[in-house]
């Protein structure tokens, strides 16, 4: 079993409909041409975007069910999306580019990118924020579990417990999750009056090809969080996967 010790969240742009805060990617940039998956999420509406991929224009959607495919993804580290596919083809001669309708700033130095979608605040913009996967921290059958809520959360993910604040996650990892499928009983608590208060428990199917990410999600005012439960493969390529060429 491996837990990682909780890491804060950074407070930055209110959520509108979760009334949180976001982390997020670290880097600055340096104009250098990424290669990685995008993995987008939503934690409220599905929604569908556009953005330019090494010339092209690619549509992007999210959902708050389930993640899609990954998508493979070449081009700056600063990557802007689009409402419509009009608006994200280049400028022609010398009109203005328009401007986009979100932006993000991708990390460097990692596979895949959880790209995480929520309600803005103004002029119903969506807001996103860059969290980088990496191969070697976060491997199939394990689960990452992220609290954007008003309220701390613990409880038990088979025999693994876990307490996080507002503004924190943590990685659980156990041998057998990443070797077999099976049953895993699952149990989540806030604290109420001095005392814990069930608020989610269920049985989940645990695959081991599957890396798992959970978000508490909920504004001060909802009694309890939302629980919002996606996974990748990373075993299986991204939609686009291009390999990397080999230094002449």
């Amino acid at each position: 079993m491996s837990l990682h010790p909780p890491t804060p969240l950074r407070p930055l742009l209110a959520l509108a409909l979760l009334g949180v805060a976001f982390l997020p990617a670290a880097g600055k940039d340096r104009g250098e041409q990424l290669r990685l998956d995008l993995m987008p999420v939503s934690l409220d509406r599905p929604l569908a975007l556009y953005y330019r991929h090494d010339g092209k224009v690619g549509k992007l959607e999210a959902f708050h069910t389930a993640m899609g495919t990954p998508l493979f993804y070449r081009g700056p580290a600063r990557l802007a999306f689009y409402q419509d596919e009009a608006a994200a083809q280049p400028a022609a001669g010398d009109e203005p580019p328009p401007p986009p309708l979100v932006t993000v700033q991708l990390p460097a130095n990692c596979r895949r990118v959880l790209l995480v979608f929520s309600a803005g605040t103004e002029d119903n913009k969506p807001q996103v924020r860059a969290w980088p996967v990496a191969d070697d921290r976060l491997r199939a059958g394990d689960y990452r579990l992220i609290n954007v809520s008003h309220t701390p959360v613990a409880g038990t993910l088979g025999k693994e417990r876990f307490s996080l604040n507002p503004g924190q996650t943590a990685d659980l990892s156990r041998r057998p999750w990443r070797q077999r499928g099976h049953d895993l009983p699952v149990r989540f608590t806030i604290p109420r009056n001095g005392r814990a208060m069930i608020v989610y428990s269920t049985i989940w199917s645990h695959y081991p090809a599957r890396r798992n990410y959970v978000f508490f999600i909920g504004g001060a005012g909802r009694a309890a969080p939302v629980v919002r439960k996606f996974h990748d493969l990373p075993g299986v390529d991204s939609i686009g996967h291009e390999p990397e060429k080999p230094p002449r």
